[in-house]
Parts: structure tokens; sequence; C-alpha cells
């Protein structure tokens, strides 16, 4: 039996195996309504989790848009998680984590404590969904974690959604905790601290999607934010190549003896 049968073997196992469960963190100004059955469906398809109440996969915080925010709603995901596990009997060894635009940056917080509070055998995947990579922000704390970044290269939101626009907050002072913090859009990819990139450099895989809404009109044209990665359309349009990737990430932990793949256009 050649080492090539053994992994296709033992990722069809884990294909049709339900174990382990996914938490859904939504993005600045919203709630847990921007999760709907297409997206739920398919994460837990792709990781094989299984289907637990809204009770688990929900996790909900303010939605205000600064670090402080984010910090203290990472410290009550991390309590959600711990209490989910332990009321719902979930000892499974996997777990997925999925945030939509500032969602995302809870989960990255949130991954500095992750691994002390889930030990070391438990496996994490973290997709990060329209998501700003922050210069200066919160980045994935452990190598270990299977980071997924999937963004829309016309993304709008993006550019804005850092910390270092003249005149809000840019110290994390205490004063400034209930600001909203914004980033100079003509600062995307500069590096500048502050500013903002749609990819992550250290992500397992960074994976593009073409936004496939659009307003109504006698010319119709495209939603202006393009940052609505967990619409039903757009999920079709990035799942498949999330599969691939996952499975080639779980195929690279069983062999040892290659790279994960960087799917970005």
């Amino acid at each position: 039996m050649t080492l090539r049968y053994l992994i296709a073997f033992a990722l069809t196992v884990l294909s049709s195996s339900l174990y382990g469960e996914a938490y859904f963190v939504h993005g600045t100004g919203c709630d847990n309504s921007v999760w709907n059955d297409v997206i739920r469906t398919e994460i837990r398809d792709v990781f094989g989790h299984d289907d637990y109440t809204d009770q688990v996969e929900f996790f909900e915080w303010s939605g205000e848009n600064n670090t402080f925010a984010r910090i203290e709603a990472a410290d009550k995901l991390l309590a959600h998680i711990l209490e989910s596990r332990a009321s719902f009997n979930i000892d499974e060894p996997c777990i997925t984590l999925i945030g939509h635009s500032h969602g995302g940056n809870v989960i990255l917080i949130a991954t500095q404590s992750l691994r002390k509070i889930l030990g070391p055998d438990v496996d994490i995947n973290i997709i990060t969904l329209n998501t700003p990579n922050v210069i200066g922000g919160a980045q994935l704390a452990d190598p270990d974690i299977n980071h997924f970044n999937i963004y829309c290269p016309n993304d709008k939101i993006i550019p804005f959604a850092g910390f270092n626009k003249s005149g809000l907050q840019v110290d994390f002072s205490e004063d400034a905790k209930l600001k909203n913090e914004y980033s100079h859009p003509g600062d995307l990819d500069s590096g500048k601290k502050g500013s903002t990139s749609r990819t992550f450099g250290m992500a397992a895989s960074n994976i593009a999607y073409q936004d496939q809404y659009f307003l109504k009109g006698v010319v119709p044209i495209k939603h202006w934010s393009c940052h609505r990665g967990m619409l039903p359309k757009n999920v079709e349009q990035w799942a498949t190549t999330l599969r691939v990737v996952a499975n080639q990430e779980t195929e690279f932990h069983l062999s040892q003896t290659s790279e994960p793949i960087n799917s970005a256009n």
C-alpha cells in the first residue's frame, strides 16, 4: 500500500466523518444575520464538522469599530468556545473559526491564546473573509494554525478598515476608546503602520473571488462594496478552491513532504 494511497484514504475518512465544530464571527456594525445556510453548510462540509446549534456556532459581539472592542470580543470568543465545548460535550480535536471583515481580526487576536486553552493536539482552522490585514494589528500567533484568507481584489471597504487616518485613533489611548478607527485608502498595501492590505503574507492560502452581486438599474453594475463574501453566489465562487486548498493542507500535515499552496490570483 503506497503512501499516496494512504493519504488519499485518510482524506476520504476525514471528509466523510463529522467531528468538531465551527464558529462564525460577524464584523463591524453587523450581527449574526449575515450568516446564511449556504456558507454555514459549506464550511461544515469542507472541514467535516458536525451541525451544532446557533448557540454554539454564533458568537455575538458589540461590532464597534475600534481595537478595544475587538480585543474585548476576542476574550469573550475564547470563553464562548470553552463554554460551548463543555456544555455540548465536544471533545473532537478539530475546530474552525470564520470571521467576516473585522470579525476576522477578532479571531486573529484570539489566536494569541487559542492554542493554550485548547491544547497541542487540536487541529485549528481559521478563515478570514473580507478581513483587513492591518499593519501593526493582530497577526496569526501560532504557525501550526491553518489560515485561509478569502478576499475580493476589488473590495472597497478594506482600504478604510485600519487605524492611521489623521485625527482619529492612532495610539489606542484610553480616552480614544470609543472612537471609530479608519485608515487612509491611499495607503493600501503601503506597509505603513495602521494601513491595510487585502491579503496575508503568512496565510496558508489567499483565495481570491469575484463579486457576483450587482446593483439594480438600467445598466447593472457590481455592488459598490465588493465586501460581501458570505452571500451565496460569492460562496459558490470561493468554496471549491477552499475545499481543494484545505485538502492539500491536510495532505501536507499527513505527509509532511510538501508546502501549502497560495491560490491567489
